[in-house]
């Protein structure tokens, strides 16, 4: 909810997960995987220099608790084709509201040529949420072209539109843009671009969208360690058609370390 700036900007927030993943080669050529995943939010609404909410963080501003699965199963068919399936399912509780959503979505992929690489799936997504009446569906899917330059670097463009539950139940469309590069045997560097638009059907007072860029860096160390650094700016450009967040346009930057240790 704070990254998709749904929260007060200056709202402090605790938040917990726990994320798990496993993946088997079935044979040379199939591969499963499985991912299972929990947050949970929560809210210090005791803060004096919050303003007093409006109608729609008043909505918002709950503890939430997110639950999400999701499998896939692909084979490569020949030297450059690979198809495959996979599916989803998340739930989310946000104070007395539930939600959630399915997802059946078939996949691709193909070299294009040496330097190039095409990725796409396509499906569609189940929803339930207390604010509209039965099951609802959307379309869903992506398209995403890599190259890699010269030896070193990679540029990535992507297409995708996704039914999210996080916050509140909503169609997230986006493009993004990602490219890194590799300087000499240890330093890699990165840069990211997003514009998303989301669409709350619940509630289209809720629209906005965001702009969101980013960089990051990484650094081998010995014994198979590593460090890395990142950092990230947020900036709400459309409110849509609500006056509330309008009234509250948001700039959100964070920066971040983490330190890593691989073994075998």
């Amino acid at each position: 909810m704070t990254e998709a700036q749904l929260a007060i900007p200056n709202a402090i927030v605790t938040s917990n997960g726990f994320m798990a993943g496993y993946g088997y080669d079935i044979s040379r050529r199939t591969q499963f995987q499985a991912v299972v995943q929990y947050d949970n939010l929560i809210f210090n609404d005791s803060q004096p220099a919050i303003p007093p909410p409006n109608a729609v963080e008043e909505t918002l501003l709950h503890g939430t608790g997110t639950f999400a699965f999701h499998t896939s199963l692909s084979r490569l068919l020949s030297h450059a084709d690979s198809l495959g399936i996979s599916s989803g399912y998340s739930r989310q509780v946000n104070g007395a509201e539930q939600s959630q959503t399915i997802s059946l979505h078939g996949t691709w992929k193909r070299p294009l040529s040496v330097t190039y690489v095409l990725a796409a799936e396509g499906g569609v997504d189940l929803y339930t949420t207390d604010r509209l009446t039965g099951v609802n569906y959307a379309p869903t899917g992506s398209v995403a072209v890599s190259r890699k330059v010269r030896r070193s670097g990679s540029i990535a463009v992507r297409l995708a539109q996704t039914i999210e539950v996080l916050g509140a139940t909503h169609v997230s469309t986006s493009i993004n843009v990602d490219g890194g590069v590799k300087i000499g045997k240890n330093l890699t560097i990165g840069a990211t671009g997003s514009f998303v638009h989301n669409d709350f059907p619940g509630n289209p007072a809720y629209n906005y969208s965001p702009l969101i860029v980013g960089a990051n860096l990484s650094y081998k160390l010995p014994a198979n360690l590593v460090v890395s650094a990142s950092y990230s700016d947020w900036e709400r450009i459309s409110g849509g058609d609500s006056s509330f967040l309008a009234a509250r346009s948001t700039i959100y930057k964070t920066v971040s370390l983490s330190y890593a240790r691989t073994w075998h």
